[in-house]
């Protein structure tokens, strides 16, 4: 296996296809699916990320790699994880034996895994997950060529997978806000106020009730007053909010 011109022209459509999908969640699943083409010892793969601090699987193909991620999470020991947080990539061909994870080693093999291949996605220096390849075979990705592959999708699939997750984070904010707009309408609207004082409300409301500003507009979308406030209350028990 080589990495020539073939090679670039797939990876420069699979750019192409996931850059046009820039759904999060769509992207991450097409990403694990294709990456069980990379080589022949593939059999399952995941894709994990941190959020809060605590790792979790984002898209996997089978239970297998689930049940994999989910004792390194566990244990807090595994090559994902580690991939996160220190190393660009971590290769085992014998997870049983691997004197680096002691406990998850061991508990992993006896769902049928031999060796391994786990591989940071970044963009630029930030770290937005991390590509795990599980393979039923002793000694896999043992093969140079192989890894230079995978390794440049690792770079295409980060891109990617930055590229949906900043998209769907700009929709949710613009969801948010024209959440948050149709809610200053309505207690315009139902108390005669200003814009600025009906966010002003709908602030203080959300600081000193510790809710969401969005979960507030969204309980006043849906039910024309805010909580525990009758609907045919005047503007009184808001006030005292603030």
């Amino acid at each position: 296996m080589s990495i020539d011109a073939n090679h670039a022209a797939v990876f420069a459509r699979l750019s192409a296809q996931l850059l046009a999908t820039r759904d999060e969640t769509v992207t991450v699943h097409k990403l694990v699916e294709m990456s069980l083409t990379l080589a022949p010892e593939i059999d399952y793969a995941s894709i994990t990320v941190a959020e809060h601090r605590r790792a979790r699987t984002l898209a996997a193909t089978s239970p297998v790699a689930m049940r994999c991620d989910a004792l390194q999470y566990e244990l807090h020991e595994g090559p994902c994880i580690e991939a996160l947080a220190d190393n660009e990539w971590y290769r085992s061909g014998d997870i049983a034996d691997d004197p680096r994870w002691p406990r998850w080693g061991p508990k992993a093999a006896q769902e049928g895994v031999r060796s391994l291949l786990a591989v940071r996605l970044a963009a630029g220096d930030v770290a937005v997950g991390a590509l795990n390849l599980y393979s039923s075979r002793p000694d896999g990705f043992a093969d140079r060529e192989t890894l230079d592959l995978i390794f440049l999708y690792a770079l295409h699939a980060a891109g990617s997978f930055a590229a949906a997750k900043e998209f769907s984070g700009l929709q949710s904010a613009m969801q948010n806000r024209h959440t948050i707009g149709v809610a200053q309408g309505i207690l315009m609207h139902r108390y005669g106020i200003t814009v600025e004082r009906a966010f002003e409300i709908l602030r203080r409301y959300s600081s000193t009730q510790n809710v969401k500003l969005r979960d507030i507009a969204a309980y006043v979308v849906e039910h024309h007053h805010l909580p525990d406030m009758p609907a045919d209350d005047d503007l009184g028990p808001v006030e005292q909010h603030g």
